[in-house]
């Protein structure tokens, strides 16, 4: 009992809600009700998770004395809520000199935009590494060997038309193709009879007309 009077104490002007926090612009927040692991501290304003079992499992302890926002960003972020906004700009810049921030965590808009993008393309390249053993350095030196062409067409390859061909039956990467050469193949179900068939039909419609 000793114990969680003197977390009540310490924690007394900490708001009781995750909602409360958010609003007010704390990190945290303090329920005086124990957690799961029996934990009687702070919550993470933005999940409601226990600090102590974060901790915990990390093994790295946190200063919760500190806070994401200065008394000066708490005053813009919260003018910002009241208008229904979700971003703001700060009055001062990131680390990286960006502006805009989100007005729940203060947290900066361009540099999580790019966590997500570093993550997505982190995830990216591991499935192409799963499916064709590729990874990304060898996949651009196969770009950098095509002169960044489709080895069929030689149309011009970008990122979002390039595609890596592999035989079917043996697993074996043979090139990169451009969208459509690498559709044409697959709806011929790579058939060299079937591609000498079509070779054969446009030769006859192309000498009767």
């Amino acid at each position: 009992m000793a114990n969680a009077i003197s977390h009540n104490e310490k924690y007394s002007n900490l708001p009781a809600t995750a909602s409360g926090a958010l609003y007010l612009g704390s990190l945290y927040y303090f329920t005086g009700k124990p957690c799961f692991k029996n934990h009687i501290g702070l919550r993470y304003a933005s999940s409601g998770n226990c600090v102590s079992c974060i901790e915990e499992k990390r093994g790295v302890f946190f200063d919760t004395e500190k806070t994401r926002f200065s008394p000066e960003n708490v005053i813009l972020a919260i003018n910002a809520m009241a208008d229904g906004h979700l971003k703001y700009t700060s009055q001062s810049p990131c680390p990286k000199g960006h502006f805009e921030r989100f007005t729940s965590s203060n947290n900066c808009v361009q540099c999580n935009l790019e966590i997500k993008i570093n993550r997505k393309e982190k995830l990216r390249w591991n499935r192409m590494h799963k499916l064709y053993g590729v990874s990304r350095s060898s996949f651009e030196t196969m770009l950098k060997m095509q002169c960044e062409q489709c080895s069929i067409c030689e149309t011009k390859l970008n990122q979002k038309n390039t595609h890596i061909d592999h035989c079917h039956k043996s697993g074996k990467v043979r090139s990169l193709l451009c969208s459509r050469c690498n559709q044409a193949i697959g709806l011929i179900d790579e058939s060299i009879e079937r591609l000498e068939k079509i070779k054969q039909y446009f030769q006859r419609h192309n000498h009767a007309s």
